[in-house]
């Protein structure tokens, strides 16, 4: 490594006709918070339309259970029990939701069971383009499927319906949202009418039906006192709160983006003015000299403060780490070369390249290079500030595989693992202060990572705290975004840090097309910029630090 000097509303609920195995409930009308795509379900305690099938798929993959419906005049929510514990997006069967999105039965096709079928979200299920495999993430299928221009049907992407689902690894229960009054590729009646009807449907890889839901029934009252989805907690994104002693910005800067799109990277960091900031997937051309001269056009909130001082990782590939830093930086002898477990290329020799998506195999491939004769794309180092020194890591583990269990999981708990034993060694030989950790985790298979990385790294020998954020419209805990392909926007960067040292005042991810334009035009922002900078938002979290009597 290298060192360089809401608003609250009230629901009204409707009475709807269930088949046979349904349940019906037709809650009190109350008041509850918005809905919030995060993967914490604790906003869904409000009244909502109920579905609840009977458990009646034992041997499945997924025992569809309850299913709760809600609306407000922006979206559709619906919060579902898949009965196990599986990501949706890595399926050996396919999970299809199918909407009449006019309301109108006599409309559509007639699909499993329910009539009126205006568009079906495919979760999973089986690739089109590769008959006899399974296909990962989501396609929007309306029943009027447009060509392309060899004259064959083709799948929306999901980014044409705003739709958002969390959380993006294995989990008992989703929670997704999908606008209304979206703008598809052709003209439907997207969830504007007066009515919205649907069904949830589950089959084998090889189409047999496994369980379905009875069709479910939704009034779009917008006259009504219904959820506003619009909730932040945000002070000011670009003016901390004045007890903020410490603004920390964990960012992947998505590889040779940083070097294509440098001015949106400066513009966006230069108008957070952040104290530490840790860079995941900084690509091996970003030289010393380079993320010197970057850092340099990063103004400060603080009068005094002296010049960037920037840590740069050896290891990593194409996807090593920088901590930037206001005060010192030191490198960490424990993190010069943090290598794979030995098992790590055991993992990824039992692969096929003819079994993987192309960027699935490509993320192999760089963990076997890196396993072979690199180390694990992370960097620790000690960032010296006048309140205290604070252990800082930056980390990116491997991307794909939509399975627990998957290769690609497996390989992410060995680099977790890693890590974290590295993390446990410098936090025994230094006793630093405050721990923070911030990067891409990729959690699309098990959460353990996540968990094993906090497990014992305060100071004190608890675990460290996730700092919960959202993006700045309320909306959705998203981190990532892609305008085309099968993955709609998710949550794959996370920040730990240490809650016997460290006070968390605010968090935030931001995305500059939330930011007024008035509040651009002051800041020199463009619209686009985290959009053109990177296909992930940068993660801000503002501290204070505790008294020492406190800790």
């Amino acid at each position: 490594m290298i060192s360089l000097g809401i608003t609250h509303s009230r629901i009204t609920l409707l009475a709807f006709v269930v088949a046979i195995g349904l349940q019906a409930c037709d809650e009190t009308a109350g008041t509850g918070p918005a809905i919030v795509i995060d993967g914490r379900f604790e906003d869904w305690a409000i009244p909502t339309t109920v579905v609840r099938d009977s458990l009646d798929a034992p041997d499945g993959e997924i025992d569809l259970g309850e299913v709760r419906i809600v609306h407000d005049s922006d979206a559709l929510f619906l919060l579902i029990d898949l009965g196990r514990d599986v990501n949706v997006q890595g399926l050996r069967g396919g999970l299809s939701l199918l909407l009449d999105t006019d309301g109108a039965s006599t409309s559509g096709q007639e699909l499993s069971g329910m009539s009126g079928v205006d568009l079906t979200l495919e979760f999973s299920g089986t690739d089109p383009a590769r008959p006899g495999y399974a296909r990962e993430g989501v396609a929007a299928r309306p029943a009027a499927r447009p060509e392309d221009p060899a004259g064959a049907p083709y799948d929306w992407d999901p980014a044409w319906l705003g739709l958002r689902f969390e959380p993006r690894h294995t989990s008992r229960r989703i929670e997704l949202r999908i606008e209304r009054g979206a703008e598809p590729p052709i003209p439907v009646a997207f969830l504007s009418g007066d009515r919205v009807r649907g069904k949830l449907v589950f089959r084998s890889e090889t189409g047999v039906l496994v369980d379905e839901t009875p069709v479910f029934s939704r009034v779009l009252d917008d006259a009504a006192d219904v959820v506003v989805s619009s909730r932040s907690t945000v002070v000011s994104p670009f003016e901390p709160p004045d007890s903020s002693e410490l603004r920390v910005v964990s960012w992947n800067v998505s590889g040779d983006d940083f070097l294509r799109y440098t001015d949106s990277f400066a513009r966006v960091l230069g108008a957070l003015l952040p104290d530490v900031v840790l860079l995941d997937e900084v690509p091996p051309e970003a030289t010393p000299e380079w993320l010197r001269s970057f850092f340099s056009r990063i103004g400060s909130r603080r009068a005094s403060t002296p010049g960037w001082h920037v840590l740069v990782g050896a290891e990593g590939g194409r996807q090593r780490g920088v901590i930037a830093a206001r005060s010192p930086v030191s490198g960490l002898a424990e993190f010069e070369r943090v290598p794979y477990p030995r098992s790590t290329l055991e993992v990824v020799a039992g692969v096929r390249e003819e079994d993987l998506a192309k960027e699935s195999w490509r993320a192999l491939q760089e963990v076997a290079e890196n396993a072979a004769g690199g180390g694990v794309p992370t960097l620790g180092g000690l960032v010296t500030r006048d309140q205290g020194r604070v252990f800082a890591v930056t980390l990116d583990l491997i991307c794909c595989g939509n399975r627990e269990g998957s290769p690609h999981d497996r390989v992410r708990r060995l680099e977790t693992t890693a890590i974290h034993d590295a993390s446990r060694r410098t936090l025994a030989r230094l006793a630093p202060d405050a721990v923070i950790v911030g990067g891409d985790f990729n959690l699309v298979g098990s959460p353990d990572p996540l968990d094993l990385m906090a497990e014992g790294l305060d100071p004190d020998g608890s675990d460290l705290v996730v700092a919960d954020a959202l993006q700045l419209d309320g909306l959705s805990s998203a981190t990532w975004e892609s305008t085309r392909g099968p993955f709609p926007p998710g949550q794959l960067d996370y920040l730990l840090y240490s809650a016997s040292s460290l006070d968390l005042l605010q968090a935030f991810v931001l995305d500059t097309r939330d930011v007024a334009l008035d509040e651009r035009g002051r800041l020199d922002l463009r619209e686009t910029d985290t959009e053109r900078a990177s296909d992930h938002l940068p993660l801000v979290a503002d501290f204070r630090w505790r008294d020492r009597e406190a800790r």
